[in-house]
């Protein structure tokens, strides 16, 4: 492009796409091409991608010579930078299949990380023939001798972590060794969710068409510097807990919203408190760092997809967190000079969950097949996904 001063530079890519369109196969894990919530074809090594990401980084050195993958597993040639965090990002609106190819990608690393979101994002994963949902935890978990973390940026709402853990603790995979939560991860409270019914029934024609979750709400609080950390289960918890509910439940009375009863959920709740303090609350910022400098080579697993980004996406049709590669380095608390590679994930079509534009949408019948073959379906709350 020609400008006053002469030939414009192109501008960088944000990111490289990877498309999910092919299918292989190994006897311990199928992958999905088409959603994250698709039990319908096998798994996919990217090997045509793969191709193409060795040889952008022939000049890298291998850091995980002596890992041994676990068996079906391809064994990883890729060379790679020392003490980098690449990000595997959606770059739609979400549901792209990123839980699986972070599943791929996993043994290519020494840590696995969550960055942002909550239980509103369910990336599906057919391990050794079951089906997890893994709604917080980072889908590297499946891999032994990996460490997974769930960062700063994320917010967890303790019922849910403690009924996806305890799923896979039965299924046989050691989490409490391996599993590290940030102190600093903000809590959903039952409250929290009770609000997000009631913002979404203030706005009417007008709503956003959330997950329910109670994702706005503990973000909202964040930002207010009024929220309650998974850092404050270890000090006069019940009192902060008791401080920020009464608050909440002042809100729902101006909001005039007050039928509704917390008293089964509450408990639920506060017996994943219990169980998430089982667990290695640690300074996860720290964590990461550390094992940068030691040279070690980490995975951040995004959530949603670029277009519902809180700033950069459909406004206000969005998430509440940052789901670019910014959110990454807040999430984390690693400095912009620590990413490496930056994957973009994506489908042959497109699908939205909620509300908000999506020009390409089909309300045909060939919508509706490919929701059909694809299974588009939530992996959280089950909703017909809008197909195009």
């Amino acid at each position: 492009m020609e400008g006053s001063n002469g030939p414009h530079p192109q501008p960088l890519p944000l990111w490289r796409g990877v498309g999910t369109t092919t299918t292989h196969q190994t006897n311990k894990t199928e992958i999905s091409d088409y959603s994250e919530n698709s039990d319908y074809s096998d798994y996919s090594d990217y090997s045509d991608y793969s191709e193409n990401y060795q040889q952008k980084t022939t000049n890298r050195e291998l850091n995980n010579n002596n890992h041994t993958p676990p068996p079906g597993r391809v064994q990883q040639t890729t060379t790679m930078a020392k003490g980098k965090v690449d990000a595997l990002l959606g770059i739609v609106f979400g549901d792209e299949g990123k839980g699986k190819v972070v599943d791929v990608f996993t043994p290519r690393y020494d840590v696995v990380a969550r960055f942002a979101g909550g239980p509103n994002a369910g990336h599906t994963i057919i391990f050794e023939g079951k089906k997890f949902v893994l709604r917080s935890i980072p889908s590297g978990i499946f891999d032994e001798g990996k460490l997974n973390i769930i960062g700063n940026g994320c917010v967890i709402a303790p019922a849910l972590f403690m009924a996806e853990a305890k799923e896979l603790e039965d299924a046989g995979y050691d989490l409490k060794s391996r599993l590290h939560i940030s102190r600093r991860a903000h809590l959903i409270l039952p409250t929290h969710r009770v609000l997000d019914r009631a913002y979404e029934a203030a706005k009417g024609k007008n709503k956003v068409g959330t997950t329910g979750k109670g994702i706005g709400p503990t973000y909202s609080d964040k930002a207010s510097r009024i929220g309650l950390r998974v850092g404050d289960i270890e000090e006069n918890f019940l009192q902060k807990y008791q401080a920020l509910k009464a608050r909440h439940e002042q809100i729902l009375s101006d909001l005039h919203f007050t039928d509704y009863d917390i008293t089964e959920e509450e408990e639920k709740w506060m017996e994943g408190i219990r169980y998430m303090s089982q667990f290695p609350l640690r300074d996860t910022e720290f964590e990461i760092n550390q094992a940068l400098a030691e040279g070690k080579n980490v995975l951040a697993e995004g959530a949603q997809g670029t277009m519902l980004d809180i700033d950069h996406g459909t406004y206000p049709f969005v998430s509440s967190s940052s789901t670019c590669t910014g959110g990454v380095c807040t999430g984390l608390g690693v400095a912009p000079s620590s990413i490496g590679e930056i994957l973009g994930i994506f489908k042959a079509y497109s699908t939205r969950v909620g509300s908000g534009p999506f020009p390409v949408e089909l309300f045909d019948e060939t919508g509706e097949k490919i929701r059909n073959i694809g299974h588009e379906y939530g992996a959280v709350t089950g909703r017909n996904r809008r197909c195009g």
